[in-house]
């Protein structure tokens, strides 16, 4: 009886240290609260018969989009005047914005700028300075957004704009000498002529703006942009010359935009997906 009563000891004895490895592999310690058990699933058998563990694969998100936010945008490019001419040379075009994202695909934004325009027109005369400052209110509408829906990860973006304003404008010419020599009574036979300078001041008109921004984010908060956009003006005096048609004008420019808001999530989080 003896000796089944120390078979017995010895063999709960060498058990012990078995339950011990088992409880500290398979519990949550208080004195390790971040440790978390492996977790082993099922995958699909490999050549040898045997069941592998399915590990995580940890990616690591740069860039999260904003669905609401105030953005401020700065824009350097050139101009092309389409009026009364055939000799279409750039000059200067320079604007700033401020806008809203209303939602993942509208958007409202105010829109100042200033403008040069350049040309020597089929000959018959020069653009000594045309210049205008424009000011308009455009919706945008984010295409790419409502085409593929929202992805807080996509980088690029095009969106078409629509809106309209004003220009104040003003314009000085020179008829070159073969046209007033063909024709010396044309403009009461002043070689030049000048539209909003003096006493008159500059000329305000109507302007209807339409265009697209081609927008790739750098970051969270950052975006280049490449705005191409045409004005149609309500007269047919912003090249100083009247010919029957109204005048109208394009431009191609490149930016910045800089985004105030909440992002959609951390721009350093990390997430955990199992392979497949």
């Amino acid at each position: 009886m003896l000796n089944f009563t120390k078979k017995i000891i010895l063999a709960l004895l060498m058990l012990c240290p078995l339950a011990f490895y088992g409880q500290i592999e398979g519990s949550f310690s208080s004195s390790n609260k971040n440790y978390k058990p492996i977790n082993y699933t099922k995958v699909k058998k490999n050549n040898n018969n045997k069941y592998t563990q399915n590990k995580p694969i940890q990616k690591l998100i740069k860039y999260n989009e904003q669905k609401d936010f105030f953005y401020f945008t700065g824009n350097l490019g050139a101009s092309i005047l389409q009026g009364d001419n055939n000799g279409y040379v750039p000059g200067l075009e320079i604007n700033a914005r401020v806008g809203y994202q209303i939602s993942e695909f509208i958007g409202v934004e105010a829109k100042v700028g200033y403008t040069t325009f350049n040309g020597n027109y089929g000959g018959w005369l020069d653009v000594i300075h045309i210049d205008g400052y424009k000011a308009n209110l455009n919706l945008t509408l984010n295409l790419t957004n409502l085409i593929s829906g929202y992805s807080p990860s996509r980088r690029f973006h095009i969106v078409p704009i629509a809106g309209l304003g004003q220009i104040y404008h003003r314009g000085h010419i020179r008829y070159t000498d073969y046209w007033m020599s063909a024709h010396p009574t044309y403009n009461s036979g002043y070689q030049e002529r000048k539209i909003g300078y003096n006493d008159e001041g500059r000329r305000t008109v109507m302007m209807f703006t339409g265009g697209v921004n081609f927008n790739y984010a750098i970051s969270s908060y950052t975006k280049l942009n490449l705005n191409i956009e045409a004005n149609w003006y309500d007269t047919d005096w912003l090249d100083c010359e009247k010919r029957g048609a109204n005048d109208y004008s394009s431009s191609v420019t490149f930016g910045v935009s800089y985004m105030l808001g909440k992002k959609t999530g951390n721009s350093n989080k990390k997430i955990y997906s199992p392979c497949e």
